[in-house]
C-alpha cells in the first residue's frame, strides 16, 4: 500500500448546519439581545463557513510549520459581530476585501 511519511494533515473540521445556527442563534443573544432574521442566518451561516475553511487552510499551514496561528472560527466570527454593531457589515466587508487585494491575500 501507500505509505506517507509522518502524521497525516490535519482533517478540515466544519460542524453541520443546525450546530452553526445555534452557535449564531447564541452570538446573536448574547451580543444583541435578538432574534437572527431569516436572511442574516443565510449570510451568517455562510461567513461562519469560510470562517472555518480559513481556520482549515490555517491548520495545514502550521501542520507544515510555515506559521504557528491558530484561527478559532468562534471566536473571529463573535469579535466580526461585536466590532460591526449592527448594520456595518456590508461596508466592513468591502473595506476588508479591498485591504486584501494590497496584500497579496
Amino acid at each position: 500500500g501507500l505509505h506517507t511519511t509522518g502524521p497525516a494533515a490535519p482533517p478540515m473540521v466544519k460542524p453541520d448546519r443546525a450546530t452553526l445556527e445555534e452557535f449564531i442563534e447564541g452570538t446573536y443573544g448574547e451580543l444583541y439581545g435578538r432574534e437572527v432574521t431569516p436572511e442574516e442566518m443565510d449570510q451568517r451561516v455562510a461567513e461562519l463557513e469560510t470562517l472555518y475553511k480559513k481556520a482549515y487552510r490555517q491548520s495545514i499551514r502550521n501542520f507544515r510549520g510555515e506559521t504557528s496561528t491558530a484561527i478559532s472560527p468562534e471566536d473571529e466570527f463573535r469579535r466580526s459581530l461585536k466590532e460591526s454593531g449592527e448594520g456595518k457589515f456590508a461596508r466592513q466587508r468591502e473595506d476588508r476585501r479591498s485591504m486584501h487585494q494590497y496584500m497579496g491575500n
